[in-house]
């Protein structure tokens, strides 16, 4: 039976256009699903489409905007832009020893005692290494 007979649940009527909408916010399925009082099933099966194309014109016009930021030279959207979309980092790599990898090193290799002389010593040539390399002059 086809529901023109009556067979099923009567369709629920769901603007396009709201649903897009919503998409275009970066609401969830789930969250759609719930404003029209149907299941996420119902919402994907129906505007698998709408969605996807409600989403990407909402992340255009977020980088549209954030874009815009940049250009005018805030500095906050200029740091996110350059994270996010430039592969830029802000994080800098140092490799320390830890207490306890000296101790065990000092175990096997050396003396028992570390004194903080020792410890700073160390960590001051970890961080040494981590530095860019310099030029040798040529003799």
């Amino acid at each position: 039976m086809s529901q023109g007979e009556g067979g099923g649940r009567p369709e629920i009527p769901i603007d396009e256009a709201e649903v897009e909408k919503l998409a275009m916010m970066q609401c969830s399925q789930e969250e759609i699903a719930a404003f029209f009082g149907v299941s996420v099933d119902t919402i994907y099966r129906r505007f698998a489409d709408t969605l996807k194309r409600g989403s990407a014109l909402g992340r255009m016009s977020m980088k549209r905007q954030l874009y815009k930021k940049v250009q005018d030279g805030e500095l906050g959207a200029i740091v996110w832009w350059g994270k996010n979309f430039a592969g830029m980092s802000d994080k800098v790599e140092q490799k320390v020893q830890s207490r306890q990898e000296q101790i065990v090193y000092k175990c096997v290799f050396g003396s028992l005692q570390i004194t903080d002389e020792e410890t700073k010593s160390s960590q001051n040539e970890s961080l040494e290494s981590t530095q860019s390399p310099k030029l040798l002059d040529n003799e």
